[in-house]
């Protein structure tokens, strides 16, 4: 690691490895020669002339990318994507000639960077739902611990620990809402021309419009988008990066009232973001413990704020077809963006996992100011004994203000006391105790607590990661026009390729059919989560691992980011088709050694030069023995002979001898 350059702190100390990845110049250089083969793939299928051979050798160099070419290359043209096209042509040139054919550098800068800023909102969904989750766990816990209000930040009636907590959570719910709308929403570039006209396919189609839309709708559906704009300049519209961008910067805005809140609880001692055994406070005030991932979150969310402007800025001042003066600002913000909402959801997610709750210090809190918080509920009691309304407000108004400057003077409260003494209450000191309880003056504070999280649940119950169902398709590559809606059997099926799945709202089943209708072959597998629709925003929500894993794709979880891992194997063995079959051929060769034997032997002479000073050389007989696949045996006896310039230093080296023998099978060397 270079110490001598700057690195960006969001790079350098908060964002994760995979979001560091996903805007690597890997990842993004390697998604423009993906989205490169795929437009020669779909040219070759519609009659293009782009041979297979072309796009296989695409599609074995797409890792492999020479950066030192693509920036000479670079230097000299003053184009990136050209310096790209020339040094993709280099690694792969029976297809030089074909490479970008039609398209122009937003093909891949554009459509790159959708993909990646999709990928990107799904991982922070993720990232969101595990904040979410530690804090409805922290919500129920504490539904009914009753709290010291504040409004003005002054002492107000009663909530719950819970409650308020649910203030932060619903907030949360809003963001993973418009997150939601958002993946929903976008759309993909496709391959369309300098203006969006697409001039140049139709006349490399000779005018077949049906041709350059499949063309487009194949390209697109590989990198799993079911349709593109329809109209564009020759970029995507830049309302879809303000759109973006406004969605990051509402989860910063939701966190940073979360943490701003548990800044000024801590203050008070009533709440306590982790502090770890060995964490230091203060370089001065050893006794400290600030809060400060808190204060990080509220740093970080106000510069992910402010980013967010950049974006409606930029899509406000696009001239007609094209500008590049939103290019070097893009660079920047939308990554920049990413980044910073990534590190914020981390740092919550540390934050909720461990909120200490000081319960002791809460109930002294609350106690301390109850007697002012329960004079309408004594005034009510006073009434119902015979009191006046107006006489009683008065008395407490002067009772409370006595009691206040009291107070104020370093004195306990005496409230009580005073009302205790009063004629027009009529109430003895211990009547009044007993109507100090706080959990008499929550309201309906635990049972909204549970509204909320009952809404809440089915997005992160049964284990299970829900994600909207037409976006959970979306992601495994089915279009819109795929997926149909049996109202009376409540029940979705999603069907391409011979392959269709169905789901039942409720249903722990589902079913997956393979094959035509003569040929077919149905499967009904059990499940243990069911598809629902959430009743406050009609949205169907399924659980994406068992449908991806249903429907073949291989499934992981990455417990640290909340993330389902989905991977097309197919896909992956068609991409490094050359690796896996010498791997069969490899597998095939050891098979065939199973029962048989296999005997190699010979001799050998190395000759060596250790250094300017010393040479020498190895000479021997070697032998090893295979008797099937798991057994192997080998031996050597090997001399080596050293010798020096100086004679006197020669004479001084004795020969060495060497005998190495081993059988693998029972471990023995």
């Amino acid at each position: 690691m270079s110490h001598d350059v700057y690195e960006s702190p969001l790079a350098g100390r908060y964002a994760s490895p995979y979001m560091l990845h996903l805007f690597s110049p890997d990842m993004r250089f390697q998604t423009w020669r993906r989205l490169w083969t795929a437009l020669a793939r779909a040219q070759h299928d519609l009659g293009l002339p782009v041979t297979e051979e072309q796009v296989r050798q695409l599609e074995q160099h797409i890792t492999d990318i020479d950066y030192d070419t693509a920036r000479r290359r670079e230097k000299e043209v003053r184009h990136d994507v050209m310096a790209h096209v020339y040094t993709y042509g280099k690694a792969a040139p029976l297809a030089a000639g074909i490479i970008h054919l039609g398209a122009t550098s937003c093909y891949v800068t554009d459509n790159a960077d959708l993909i990646l800023y999709r990928d990107g909102l799904v991982y922070l969904r993720g990232q969101l739902l595990a904040v979410m989750k530690n804090l409805s766990a922290f919500a129920e816990k504490y539904a009914a611990t009753p709290t010291l209000g504040y409004t003005h930040y002054q002492p107000a009636q009663p909530v719950t620990v819970g409650k308020r907590a649910c203030l932060w959570l619903q907030d949360l719910l809003s963001d993973l809402e418009e997150l939601d709308f958002v993946l929903g929403s976008l759309r993909f570039l496709g391959c369309r021309g300098t203006t969006g006209t697409e001039a140049s396919f139709m006349d490399l189609f000779d005018g077949d419009e049906a041709k350059i839309d499949e063309m487009n709708r194949r390209i697109a559906a590989e990198f799993g988008f079911d349709s593109c704009f329809t109209v564009c300049g020759q970029t995507y519209p830049r309302k879809v990066d303000a759109r973006i961008l406004n969605c990051l910067s509402s989860m910063a805005q939701s966190v940073y009232r979360m943490a701003n809140d548990i800044r000024l609880l801590q203050h008070d001692r009533q709440l306590e973001e982790p502090f770890e055994e060995h964490q230091i406070g203060s370089s001065a005030m050893a006794y400290k413990r600030n809060p400060m991932r808190c204060e990080r979150i509220c740093s970080l969310s106000r510069y992910l704020m402010a980013d967010a402007m950049n974006a409606p800025m930029t899509a406000s001042v696009q001239w007609m077809e094209r500008t590049l003066d939103d290019s070097a600002n893009r660079r920047l913000s939308m990554p920049e963006g990413f980044l910073c909402a990534d590190a914020i959801l981390r740092l919550a997610q540390n934050v909720t996992d461990g909120l200490r709750v000081n319960e002791k210090v809460v109930d002294k809190t609350i106690r301390e100011y109850m007697p002012f918080l329960a004079t309408e509920n004594l005034m009510m009691e006073a009434v119902k004994r015979g009191g006046d309304r107006q006489q009683l407000h008065e008395r407490v108004r002067v009772h409370s203000m006595a009691a206040t400057a009291r107070m104020k003077d370093g004195e306990p409260c005496d409230l009580l006391d005073r009302l205790a003494g009063d004629p027009a209450f009529g109430m003895t000191r211990p009547e009044l105790d007993r109507l100090m309880d706080p959990a008499r003056y929550i309201g309906r504070c635990p049972r909204q607590v549970r509204a909320l999280l009952d809404r809440i649940a089915p997005l992160l119950k049964d284990g299970r990661s829900f994600l909207p169902m037409v976006e959970t398709f979306d992601a495994l590559g089915f279009a819109q026009g795929d997926i149909t809606w049996d109202a009376a059997t409540r029940s979705v099926t999603a069907a391409k390729d011979g392959t269709s799945i169905t789901l039942t709202i409720d249903q722990k089943e589902l079913t997956v059919t393979r094959g035509q209708e003569n040929a077919a072959e149905t499967d009904t597998i059990t499940t243990d989560a069911a598809p629902f629709i959430d009743a406050a925003s009609s949205r169907t929500y399924v659980p994406v691992g068992l449908v991806a894993g249903a429907l073949g794709y291989n499934v992981g979880w990455d417990a640290q980011t909340s993330t389902v891992i989905i991977d097309d194997v197919d896909a992956i063995l068609a991409a490094n088709s050359e690796t896996y079959a010498m791997m069969e051929r490899y597998l095939e060769y050891t098979r065939d050694l199973t029962g048989g034997t296999c005997k190699v032997e010979g001799s050998l002479a190395v000759e060596m030069e250790l250094s300017s000073l010393m040479t020498g050389g190895i000479q021997g007989d070697y032998s090893m023995l295979q008797s099937d696949s798991s057994a192997f045996q080998f031996s050597t006896e090997l001399d080596m002979e050293l010798s020096a310039p100086d004679a006197e230093v020669s004479a001084q080296i004795d020969p060495i001898d060497l005998e190495l023998r081993g059988d693998l099978e029972e471990g023995l060397f």
